[in-house]
């Protein structure tokens, strides 16, 4: 009987001690979470949302002297080069692109070196729209891409075409070109800049 009391009251203990473990446990947690909460008025803002954009005209260059219009014209900066740095601008254009059940925007500027390698840079805006970027037969590079106008980028392949993709706060940037290796391609890149309104 006695012993029947004991393993009772060793049962009662363990729950109690199982209880007492978990709720201990589960203090931790919540004050693990109420650590981790950004404070307001921290050093870190919030980041602002971009919003969609209202339907617009597409515009198509004809002449270098329109890629100022065209950046105008873009919410946000766009990958390109400015006239004179070894690259010469064969076309270019501003298209609204399907995003999020609303539309975003897409600059594209084709330009060509003077060895007559084409490089495709397309600016998309919001910088969200990572679904525009998607295909399926692109692989990760075995190698890193080259900076583009300080920015890292991600080196994506597809035979032999190479793909840099690059983002910031504000948008989503690539870089397209054929037959290059990797030094010559950091050579071709460099003139890239984000070129503001």
């Amino acid at each position: 009987m006695r012993e029947k009391k004991q393993s009772v009251a060793g049962r009662i203990l363990m729950i109690l001690l199982k209880v007492l473990g978990g709720l201990l446990l589960l203090a931790l947690v919540f004050l693990q979470l109420i650590m981790a909460a950004p404070r307001q008025g921290g050093e870190d803002p919030e980041p602002t949302e971009q919003p969609l954009l209202m339907a617009s005209q597409a515009m198509y260059l004809t002449s270098t002297s329109q890629l100022a219009d065209l950046v105008q014209a873009f919410p946000v900066a766009v990958l390109g080069c400015q006239e004179g740095r070894g690259l010469t601008l064969v076309s270019g254009g501003i298209q609204d692109v399907a995003v999020e059940g609303g539309l975003g925007r897409m600059a594209t500027l084709v330009y060509q070196s003077d060895t007559g390698v084409r490089l495709t840079a397309k600016s998309i805006y919001p910088a969200r729209a990572l679904p525009l970027l998607s295909g399926d037969a692109w692989r990760l590079a075995d190698q890193d891409g080259p900076s583009v106008a300080g920015v890292p980028t991600v080196r994506m392949e597809q035979g032999n075409v190479i793909r840099l993709h690059m983002q910031t706060d504000d948008g989503l940037y690539t870089i397209e070109t054929a037959g290059v290796n990797g030094s010559d391609l950091a050579a071709l890149v460099q003139p890239f800049v984000l070129l503001i309104k």
